[in-house]
């Protein structure tokens, strides 16, 4: 890793990332990030963004999320990164994040149970998050992304059901990823609690 393009998202001399805030505290900007990032979540949930699943797809996403906040919104990270594990060295996120996302597309036409959609939807999640596209906000980009996308597939699926992420407990979702290997089945099992079956009424109103 560089460290020159590591630092180049830092405030010099301190922890903290560049921020359209001039906030220079870093448990700061993370309860102003949290702030406004719920706000627009909860415009999406009425307003979901357009697109084809794609690339440009989950790029706009982020980018509408973080563009009040960091100047990197919606831009593919420049620096190596690890976590629970090392993630894609950034030279190769572009073309794995394409192949990932096409694959995903092709595939869910495939899905015949709730089972299968909970597995599909976990592994889809895993991979996103181990190609980790962007410098910061992975994880809120990438659950609205699988949001969108399932609701956007009901029609195409031989069930009705929508993705609802508060079902999950944060602190599971978070070990069931960290550990996948160690508990293959934990991440499944939490997407499956997330798949609300939705029954539409003659009014057309949801019940859920």
């Amino acid at each position: 890793m560089s460290n020159d393009t590591w630092d180049e998202y830092f405030i010099e001399g301190t922890n903290v990332l560049k921020n359209k805030l001039g906030i220079t505290n870093k448990e700061e900007l993370s309860k102003n990030e949290k702030i406004i990032t719920l706000k627009k979540l909860a415009y999406l949930e009425m307003f979901p963004i357009e697109g084809k699943f794609d690339s440009d797809h989950l790029r706009k996403i982020h980018y509408f999320l973080f563009n009040d906040i960091y100047y990197f919104a919606g831009e593919y990270r420049k620096c190596e990164m690890a976590r629970f594990r090392e993630f894609v060295n950034p030279d190769e996120i572009e073309v794995r994040l394409k192949n990932e996302l096409d694959k995903m597309n092709k595939e869910v036409k495939n899905i015949l149970s709730i089972d299968g959609y909970s597995y599909f939807l976990a592994e889809e999640y895993y991979e996103l998050m181990v190609i980790h596209p962007f410098r910061e906000g992975n994880g809120r980009s990438v659950r609205e992304f699988l949001r969108e996308f399932v609701l956007s597939k009901k029609e195409q699926l031989p069930f009705n059901v929508e993705l609802d992420f508060t079902k999950i407990n944060p602190d599971e979702f978070l070990m069931a990823v960290k550990d996948k290997y160690l508990y293959p089945s934990l991440l499944q099992m939490l997407f499956k609690n997330a798949l609300v079956k939705v029954d539409v009424k003659e009014d057309g109103s949801k019940h859920l």
